[in-house]
């Protein structure tokens, strides 16, 4: 993710160490560290954690490459957080036998879409445009809001934004507004599909038992699916098209029964997976 992310993940581990503390890495995706500054960087903060926590198998395997032992597997650790309650300008859902589709956008996909020469804002107008013709009821929301109104990692306003701009009227309801996490996740929810390229988007939906259709960039988002056995919902994002899009949210209600039974089936495991975060900050403090 480039040299500064480096720089200011070094920072924020090596710090405290430095200063005496004890650090906790907490879930989340590594590796796979084949560029020379992220291997160097690497080499010299993670194995003076006092514990790292694998986030999924394609991270705990890119660390047991770098033959560290300070390693424990832990789900995803927001994977605890609770649920609000959907929040006004959301309407209830149809209930008339239609589908609901909340679409979550990401700037940051955007910018890997952009990078690849592929227009991700034509692509979700166009897919939106094709799911209402179905007749699906399609939401948008910012899952990330900056009320600046600047277009960066952070802030999918912008993103939303856009594609208002590009969805024919009636297509699709747009509530572009500072959301907080509870009440996403609720929104997720209310849906019966979310389109999402947000990471806590897809574990939000994972969360409340939805079916996820995931845009990703690297593989912490496989590793997440893989673990309620569902690795078909994502789609890189170098592959992006509005047709593979649609296609797959055709395949997912299609099978929505099977898909929503693998999620409900994962779910106890992976919150208790998630429980370890906690767990090894409890035994780090107290063998401090």
């Amino acid at each position: 993710r480039g040299v500064p992310l480096l720089g200011y993940n070094s920072v924020m581990s090596l710090f405290p160490y430095l200063a005496g503390a004890r650090v906790v890495k907490g879930s989340q995706a590594l590796g796979p560290m084949r560029k020379p500054t992220t291997r160097f960087a690497a080499g010299i903060v993670l194995p003076r954690m006092a514990m790292i926590c694998a986030r999924g198998s394609r991270t705990r395997s890119h660390l047991d490459q770098m033959g560290l032992e300070n390693v424990v597997d832990a789900a995803d650790i927001s994977f605890l957080m609770s649920t609000g309650v959907v929040p006004e300008g959301i309407p209830s859902h149809p209930g008339d036998g239609r589908v609901r589709i909340v679409v979550m956008p990401s700037s940051v996909v955007d910018g890997y879409a952009t990078r690849s020469g592929i227009d991700h804002i034509a692509v979700l107008a166009s897919a939106i445009e094709g799911l209402a013709t179905r007749g699906h009821e399609m939401i948008v929301v910012p899952h990330s809001y900056r009320s600046n109104g600047e277009r960066s990692r952070m802030n999918d306003g912008p993103i939303v934004a856009d594609l208002e701009a590009a969805v024919e009227p009636g297509a699709a309801t747009f509530v572009n507004v500072d959301l907080d996490p509870r009440s996403l996740r609720a929104i997720a929810g209310s849906a019966d599909l979310v389109i999402t390229g947000r990471f806590h988007g897809m574990v939000s939906s994972l969360e409340v038992g939805t079916i996820p259709v995931v845009i990703g960039w690297s593989h912490k988002y496989g590793e997440v699916l893989d673990q309620f056995g569902v690795p078909d919902q994502g789609n890189a994002v170098e592959d992006l098209t509005s047709d593979r899009l649609i296609t797959l949210v055709d395949h997912s209600l299609a099978n929505r029964a099977v898909l929503e039974g693998h999620i409900a089936g994962a779910l106890d495991d992976v919150n208790a997976s998630s429980r370890v975060n906690i767990d090894v900050v409890r035994t780090v403090a107290v063998s401090g």
